[in-house]
Parts: structure tokens; sequence; C-alpha cells
């Protein structure tokens, strides 16, 4: 793992030196170099800077759905919860049927003791995909944290039959 950390830092200094470079590149060019740090500085768990490129992402492309994921995700790492969920929103907004995006709401909705939204959130899941066992299991959990155990059993029995 050391050596992928050494990777990522070194790779992160080749693109922060890029940028620091006098010229003025293509927007285009920009989005990628922007992109790439973003990405880095996430992997290497640096949550503030990558949420400072996913700004300066959706500034050239407004409507860049990973940036709002990828965002929100940070903003979550850094327990800055209700920021997190307007972008796991505008995320599920440009791409509603993003399993993804609605399942990683949900958790951070239960989380926050909201288990209502987030089992309405598993729910959107399900009727996406149905066949999902994971997301009943999601549900066994929640339903059994706030104490609706027929409930409970009822999606760990919808679980089982789907994992056979």
């Amino acid at each position: 793992m050391t050596r992928f950390v050494g990777a990522l830092k070194i790779a992160l200094s080749f693109v922060n030196k890029a940028l620091s470079l006098n010229f003025d590149p293509p927007e285009t060019l920009l989005f990628e170099a922007y992109l790439l740090r973003s990405k880095i500085n996430f992997s290497l768990q640096n949550y503030e800077e990558s949420i400072l490129d996913f700004n300066r992402i959706l500034e050239i492309q407004k409507d860049n759905i990973m940036a709002y994921f990828y965002r929100g995700k940070a903003k979550k790492e850094l327990m800055l919860f209700d920021e997190s969920l307007i972008d796991f929103d505008m995320a599920i907004k440009l791409n509603p049927n993003d399993q993804d995006f609605l399942i990683e709401r949900a958790y951070l909705k239960s989380f926050l003791n909201k288990h209502s939204e987030a089992l309405d959130a598993l729910d959107d899941v399900i009727n996406i995909n149905p066949t999902n066992s994971f997301i009943f299991i999601q549900k066994v959990n929640i339903e059994f944290q706030i104490g609706n155990y027929g409930e409970s059993v009822k999606h760990f029995d919808i679980a089982l039959k789907k994992m056979s």
C-alpha cells in the first residue's frame, strides 16, 4: 500500500507542477488536470483539497455527476453531512437511476438516524434493481435498528430467496 501512496504523491506533484506553469491551457485540459488532481487527493484522503478541485470542475462543467458524487463523499468524510446530502441529491437529480448514488445517500441518512428516508432511498434502488439481495440486507439492518423486527425478518427472507 505504501508504494501505491508514494506513486500517488509523485503523480500529485507532477499535476501540481503542470497546473502551476504560467500558461493559458484550453478549458478541456484544465478540466482533466483538476479531475486527475481531485481523484488523487481523494485517494490520499486529502478531502479538503479534493473538494476545492471538485468545485473547480463544477465551475467548468456544471452538470458533472461524478464531481457532485465524489465531492459529497469527501464532505461526508469531513462530517459535513448536510452539504454531503446536497451533493448526493444533485448527483441523483442528474442521474436518478444510479444505484451507487442512491445507496450512498441511504447510508448517510441511516447514519444520521433518518431511517425512514434511508429506507425510501433503498426502495428506490429496489425499484431499479429488484434482484439486488444486498439492498434487502441493508433494509434488514435498518429495520432491526429501529425495532421493526417483523419487517426485518421479512426482508431477510426476501434477501435469502434472492441469493439462492
